[in-house]
């Protein structure tokens, strides 16, 4: 079959010229549809709707007498409907479940081709809309797991998914991706056999073949999992689910909308949903963009917020993250030397914040910076208490007991010289097991005294000089470790890079000659190189250690076939 595009599409339709309604700066006079906003409405696009990107969109609507047209105009004629939102995004099928009378069962269509240009979608709406359906839950796709073919308008959108459970008809639709792996984990190999996958009967989604399976349908029996466990207890089950889901993959995209076919939930996370109660209409509903060109009535749901939606009560909310508090790690128990003279650091004190909200980190003793804890401690054994706690109040401690051992301390001192063997100052020297640093005098010398015996990684750094690091340098107690370096002068850059893109060509060339006429920038890799100063290194291609048109013409001939390649200055020759 050939695959078709949505260029295709609009060209045989006739539409090439059409606008996304959705970001067009549309006049008073433009008639969006029969509940179109009232003049002088001020209030802003919501800038989650304007600019949000994500894959899917959804809705979710209840009401025991929702007037004729207002289904319609949510669905396919206001400029944020999900027809219109499927005109370039979201155009992989569509799909849409209904229940004729609360707690009867589930009736669906859907399509393979965009919403936007299938006209089954606006008959099939309009059908819903006439028989005034209690409960719907719409979908439209952008596919990125299991059974998909992005733009090829071959499979139609398995969403939204229905099963009968516990009597009840329910009936998922997500937004958003999912680890697979995590999903089948969490849901168990003895629930998933009893709740295979259904792939909604399309035959492109064939769940024989798990590769076809979607994340949104094993996100979708994971939750009936949950609720199922508690009780048929809707929220206690979908809160226990998404709380287990969230720690363990802390990036999922979790927006959905369920019904049992007497309620709606919905739920964000990371992606935009926005909930109405229209009192006037006589509907409540959830959309992932309020479907109207203003925001009106439509209300943003914030990140963690669980939402229940009855024809009878108010919208309820909940908000999930004072029940998902951080969790501290602390290092296992273990024993060290250290001295009076000097506090010890200890990394390994860290803690995992799902919901991002952390406030503070306690500690009993010493300082925590957020990569290591420092305190002073006394001899024998130290309990460590760390405890993390979160905006809502909530906390996790955890704690490690550290044996110290008085010990007298060790000290380390040496020459840093050049490859000339001529001192060089102010070079940066780092410790980095123990977070220490000092530098080397005027003359090229060091002494760093005060250090628990043990065994060392130490760094060595210095401006046009490659980074030198000596691993496992022993310090012993009442002893001083005589160790001298000699650092390598040099840059990270290729030789005749003159734009800095990673390789020398014939651009590099251009580069030059038009930085030195005065027409460009100057090139990219300046090095501070000993005797020589501030160098445009990777420039200088035939290595006299300055930059010139002597060096555009080395380039050239060396380009043509005629010289050598570019070598780099010898004072300071790039780093491999």
């Amino acid at each position: 079959m050939m695959k078709k595009t949505i260029a295709s599409l609009l060209i045989a339709s006739g539409i090439v010229g059409f606008m996304n309604f959705g970001s067009l700066d549309m006049p008073d006079s433009v008639n969006v549809g029969r509940h179109e906003p009232p003049k002088g409405d001020s209030r802003p696009i919501d800038i989650d709707n304007a600019s949000r990107s994500h894959n899917c969109r959804l809705w979710g609507s209840i009401s025991n007498a929702m007037p004729p047209g207002v289904l319609y105009d949510n669905l396919v004629t206001y400029p944020n409907s999900l027809k219109y939102i499927s005109y370039i995004g979201n155009n992989d099928g569509w799909g849409i479940s209904w229940i004729t009378e609360f707690g009867g069962p589930t009736t669906s269509g859907r399509a393979a081709l965009s919403a936007f240009f299938d006209s089954t979608y606006d008959s099939q709406v309009a059908s819903i809309d006439s028989s005034v359906a209690p409960i719907v839950i719409a979908h439209v796709r952008d596919c990125n797991s299991g059974c998909c073919c992005p733009g090829c308008f071959t499979i139609p959108d398995p969403h939204p998914f229905s099963r009968e459970k516990n009597g009840l008809a329910w009936i998922f639709a997500h937004n958003g991706s999912v680890n697979k792996s995590s999903l089948i984990d969490l849901i168990g190999q003895e629930y998933l056999a009893d709740n295979p996958p259904t792939g909604s009967g399309v035959p492109e989604c064939d769940p024989s073949d798990s590769s076809l399976v979607t994340d949104s349908e094993l996100y979708f029996i994971l939750l009936l999992k949950h609720i199922e466990q508690n009780s048929w207890n809707v929220f206690e089950g979908l809160q226990q689910a998404l709380i287990e889901l969230i720690y363990r993959e802390p990036g999922s995209e979790l927006n959905f909308v369920l019904t049992d076919g007497n309620e709606i939930w919905a739920f964000r996370r990371f992606n935009t949903l926005y909930y109405i109660d229209d009192i006037g209409n006589n509907y409540k509903a959830v959309s992932s963009e309020f479907p109207t060109f203003y925001q009106e009535q439509w209300i943003r749901l914030f990140d963690y917020e669980l939402i229940r939606l009855t024809v009878d009560e108010p919208p309820q909310i909940y908000d999930l993250r004072g029940d998902l508090p951080p969790i501290a790690f602390c290092p296992g128990d273990t024993s060290l030397l250290y001295i009076e003279t000097r506090p010890v650091c200890l990394s390994g004190f860290t803690f995992e914040d799902p919901d991002s909200n952390i406030d503070t980190i306690v500690v009993n003793v010493g300082v925590y910076d957020g990569k290591k804890l420092c305190f002073n401690p006394h001899e024998g054994a130290n309990a460590i208490v760390f405890t993390a706690i979160d905006t809502y109040g909530g906390s996790s401690t955890c704690s490690t007991t550290i044996e110290a051992i008085l010990t007298d301390p060790g000290a380390i001192a040496g020459a840093v010289l050049d490859s000339l063997n001529f001192p060089l100052p102010d070079v940066e020297i780092e410790l980095m097991t123990a977070d220490i640093s000092d530098s080397t005098n005027a003359q090229g010398y060091y002494n760093i005294e005060n250090l628990v015996p043990g065994f060392y990684d130490i760094k060595f750094s210095h401006e046009g000089f490659m980074d030198t690091t000596v691993d496992n340098v022993p310090i012993n107690p009442n002893e001083t470790t005589t160790l001298n370096i000699s650092l390598r002068a040099g840059c990270r850059y290729v030789v005749g890079d003159a734009n800095g893109n990673g390789a020398f060509n014939g651009i590099d060339v251009s580069y030059s000659v038009n930085y030195l006429k005065g027409l460009g920038d100057p090139p990219s890799e300046i090095c501070v190189c000993p005797y020589h100063g501030s160098l445009f290194a990777a420039a200088d291609a035939n290595g006299d250690c300055r930059f010139n048109g002597l060096d555009v013409i080395y380039s050239v001939n060396y380009l043509k076939g005629w010289g050598r390649r570019p070598s780099g200055c010898p004072d300071c020759p790039p780093v491999p």
